[in-house]
């Protein structure tokens, strides 16, 4: 969708809501934008980060993150080590890495998935209260295989 549609919708398309998929993964459960991305109107009044719990304790490689690379070059780190919470707050934090391009009006909030066992809702939850700390305003955390999908809610 061109961005000047965003605004058109907003103001005169008599929507509540206009969700847009700014940003693909590729299927992997985290990812790192490139330059051009991710592509988010100006005027978007929330924006909804999403990653998966599973990547904790992989490997950097592309088999977990998407753009694996890149993910590696902005921390100065080699490919291929343990994915952990100091990484991924160090890629949120980056003004290179996860929350780039976001506008500085547009609300927060990331949605931690894939907390599919007690293990990984407590993994998730402990990520989402040091995510509070890096901009974030509120943290989703939701399971991808069970029917009540909604785990925890983590607000400041």
């Amino acid at each position: 969708m061109p961005l000047e549609w965003f605004d058109t919708l907003k103001t005169k398309g008599g929507m509540d809501w206009i969700l847009i998929e700014a940003d693909g993964a590729a299927s992997r459960p985290f990812k790192v934008p490139l330059d051009h991305e991710p592509v988010v109107p100006e005027g978007c009044d929330l924006t909804v980060w999403v990653m998966g719990i599973k990547v904790l304790g992989q490997p950097l490689t592309p088999d977990w993150v998407h753009r694996a690379e890149r993910a590696a070059a902005l921390l100065g780190v080699e490919p291929g080590i343990p994915v952990t919470d100091d990484l991924i707050l160090r890629l949120v934090e980056n003004p290179q890495g996860c929350l780039k391009g976001i506008p500085p009006k547009s609300r927060k909030v990331a949605l931690i998935n894939q907390a599919d066992s007690p293990e990984e809702v407590k993994k998730a939850s402990a990520l989402g209260r040091k995510l509070l700390g890096c901009g974030i305003e509120q943290v989703v955390i939701t399971s991808y295989l069970q029917k009540n999908a909604v785990k925890e809610v983590i607000t400041k």
